[in-house]
């Protein structure tokens, strides 16, 4: 989703900035996989599942919200259950018909199972604080989010545009209250975030070490003051010295 960047960036105020570092300080940043599927997709992680028209993608992404409720395989590999929510935003009356007629086959309850679904379009960037909300009622974190389909919920006006499908990707996060980085265990995994956010030049880092907005960043961002603060300030100082 993001390139990477090879242009020499100005070095930071702080140990972070040093190229060369000992063995143990480079395991020290490791953090163990948390998969929901083992083996195969990790929490926090944000995966695209493309394919022709027909193909079978709304399949595939049913049985493995299903699996994921359950805490069954999914295609011969361990899942860890969780309570799952379905953005069936494209086509909610075929996805409908596609989750009550397996229920027999996949063995489950359509009234109890931990699975919740949205239906039909509607803006992220408005909706987020009411998504929120609405998860807390339900019970707090979804441990799988499954969007179908991601450009049904794009807001800008150029899919081929890095920045601003890096804003639709945040956006996504966001509105399950990830912000990108909620929860993350230290600083090493939001050094990441802060970095993809960098590469996608929504953020620049300040000649003392602070980060801002870029102006592309203000652009894509407009009217998520608060999302906006979280995404970009609320982290970088957790990476201040």
């Amino acid at each position: 989703m993001w390139t990477p960047d090879t242009a020499i960036t100005e070095p930071q105020h702080n140990d972070d900035s040093r190229l060369i570092k000992s063995s143990a300080e480079f395991v020290a940043g490791f953090v163990p996989p948390d998969y929901v599927v083992v083996g195969l997709l990790q929490r926090r992680f944000l995966y695209s599942n493309t394919g022709q028209t027909g193909a079978g993608k709304t399949a595939v992404t049913l049985r493995l919200a299903a699996s994921t409720a359950q805490g069954t395989t999914f295609a011969g590999r361990e899942t860890k259950k969780c309570r799952v929510l379905y953005a069936a935003a494209e086509n909610p009356d075929d996805v409908r018909m596609r989750w009550i007629a397996p229920r027999a086959a996949y063995g489950f309850d359509t009234d109890t199972i931990e699975l919740y679904f949205t239906e039909g379009r509607f803006t992220i960037s408005k909706m987020a604080t009411q998504l929120r909300a609405e998860a807390e009622k339900r019970g707090g974190e979804f441990g799988l989010v499954v969007i179908d389909t991601g450009p049904a919920f794009f807001e800008g006006d150029d899919e081929n545009s890095r920045a601003q499908m890096g804003a639709h990707a945040a956006k996504l996060a966001q509105a399950m209250g990830w912000k990108l980085f909620s929860g993350e265990p230290n600083k090493m995994r939001a050094k990441r975030c802060v970095d993809a956010l960098k590469r996608a030049k929504l953020i620049k880092e300040t000649r003392t070490g602070r980060w801002q907005l870029t102006p592309e960043g203000s652009k894509v961002l407009k009217g998520e003051t608060d999302d906006k603060n979280a995404v970009t300030v609320a982290t970088a100082k957790m990476l201040q010295p």
